[in-house]
């Protein structure tokens, strides 16, 4: 059983709200934080994860198979998945957020209309970038390895796995 199954059996028909009305104002929400989620996949000061966070809030108490069908999206299941069962945030989701930082700080705060609102500005990245760093992360699959000697370990460990020597870890 994928870790996504599970969690979707964890959203029981208890959570479903009874009143019709109240399941589409549930429904409404998730799709507005899924579309928010999506916009901050492309926006560098927009967050991605806590609009899907939201949005699988709100699914699991308007419909168990939109919160099904986001937790199993090939896209935006993963991030959901990481974040409830490992509180972990993907290598490659820190150096997307690295790359637009990197462009959208020095714009946000030379444009910025008054000294208060640079330093205000500026010490709030320099906040992210330290939680950003400190944040446990996980490579998703398919993410290349950091550097090569990463990169034999798992061959190594690959290759005692299909012999037998290493029992596989449950994942």
């Amino acid at each position: 059983m994928r870790k996504s199954e599970a969690l979707v059996q964890q959203a029981s028909s208890d959570t479903v709200a009874r009143s019709r009305f109240v399941r589409a104002l549930w429904i409404a929400a998730g799709f507005v934080s899924v579309a928010l989620g999506v916009l901050g996949a492309v926006l560098p000061l927009l967050p991605t994860t806590p609009f899907l966070l939201l949005a699988a809030f709100c699914f699991a108490r308007g419909s168990q198979r939109f919160h099904h069908w986001l937790l199993n999206h090939r896209w935006l299941g993963p991030p959901i998945t990481r974040w409830r069962t490992d509180r972990t945030i993907s290598v490659r989701a820190k150096w997307t957020i690295l790359a637009g930082a990197v462009v959208m700080v020095p714009l946000s705060v030379y444009f910025a209309p008054s000294d208060w609102l640079r330093l205000g500005l500026a010490t709030g990245y320099l906040v992210g970038g330290i939680v950003l760093y400190a944040w446990p992360s996980v490579r998703a699959p398919g993410e290349a390895p950091r550097c090569p000697v990463a990169k034999e370990l798992e061959r190594t460990k690959a290759d005692l796995q299909a012999h037998g020597a290493l029992e596989k870890q449950a994942s």
